[in-house]
């Protein structure tokens, strides 16, 4: 095996969802298609379903950011073996609240923090970002993957 094979990715994973705009509990529905260059002991097909938060706050004239995962699901597709590809069907479902406590109480304590936070000169935002990803889990090698990201209202 020379480098240049060292280089190039062992296969490919495609991820085909039944739509991109979803509401908090409703179901995705995929299938996750692997083709590979040539046959790979993985240890499985995983799908996952995971939420990042990004905050940025502002400071007088200094600005930070920081991303948190808020929510992380993963799902087996397939179990540890051989693999010459795949196609694999999933049902994966968003959670009604991926926060835990009330989420009442939880707006409420947001919105008067801001609100003090707006007195003191400091702002801050948050950007959630939801993704459903694919994935042959490789070990010790380059995993094949793909990631998509989904709109939940």
């Amino acid at each position: 095996m020379g480098l240049f094979d060292k280089l190039l990715p062992p296969g490919k994973m495609e991820l085909t969802l039944d739509k991109f705009n979803y509401a908090t509990g409703e179901t995705i529905k995929g299938t996750a298609s692997l083709t590979t260059n040539k046959p790979i002991h993985a240890k499985g097909v995983f799908v996952k379903l995971f939420a990042l938060e990004k905050v940025s706050s502002t400071t007088g004239g200094s600005h930070s950011s920081s991303t948190r995962t808020v929510f992380d699901f993963q799902q087996p597709l397939d179990n540890e073996r051989d693999y010459n590809g795949g196609v694999y069907d999933f049902k994966i479902t968003i959670p009604k609240q991926p926060q835990q406590g009330d989420q009442k109480a939880v707006q409420m304590a947001q919105t008067a923090a801001a609100a003090i936070n707006a007195l003191q000169g400091k702002f801050q935002s948050r950007n959630l970002k939801w993704f459903v990803e694919a994935k042959l889990d490789i070990p010790g090698g380059r995993d094949i993957s793909k990631k998509v990201q989904i709109n939940v209202a």
